[in-house]
Order: structure tokens, then C-alpha cells, then sequence
């Protein structure tokens, strides 16, 4: 997998989600600020990513069918009354 770049994010604890990524530490410390100013009263936390885990995607797998044992059931098994 290739690296990712690391960025910044800003957060709004009483917002949803964060949407923008910045790539600096300053930049993201400048749009607290401007957000903060927009929105007195309300906390704009600049956060960082730290590190990154993917799994692996695993590809469709065949799996062998077999041919059903006829003394094990019954025509009416599946008739549910």
C-alpha cells in the first residue's frame, strides 16, 4: 500500500465530523482560530493523525460443494408445516 501523507484535522466538539484535511500543523491551527472567531463559545480542537492500519481485502474463494447424503433426509425436510 503506498503512504499516506500525514494532516491535521479540526473538530468541533459540539459538530459533527470533521471534513477537511490540512497538511500542516499550522494550517490547521489557523482555521481553529478563524472558526473560533465565527463561533464564539465553541471549543476547535485541531487534531492529528497518528498512525494508519489496513486489512488486507481478501478475493472471492471457491468452496467445494458436495453432493447431499439421501438417507440423511427425508422429502418432506424442508416443508415447514
Amino acid at each position: 500500500m503506498e503512504p499516506i501523507t500525514k494532516f491535521w484535522l479540526v473538530w468541533c466538539t459540539s459538530r459533527g465530523s470533521p471534513l477537511h484535511k490540512h497538511w500542516s500543523k499550522g494550517a490547521a491551527r489557523t482555521e481553529a482560530e478563524r472558526l473560533s472567531r465565527q463561533n464564539p463559545g465553541q471549543a476547535f480542537i485541531v487534531l492529528a493523525a497518528v498512525d494508519a492500519v489496513v486489512s488486507p481485502i481478501m478475493g472471492p474463494q471457491s468452496v467445494k460443494l458436495i453432493k447431499p447424503d439421501p438417507s440423511a433426509h427425508t422429502p418432506d425436510d424442508d416443508i415447514p408445516f
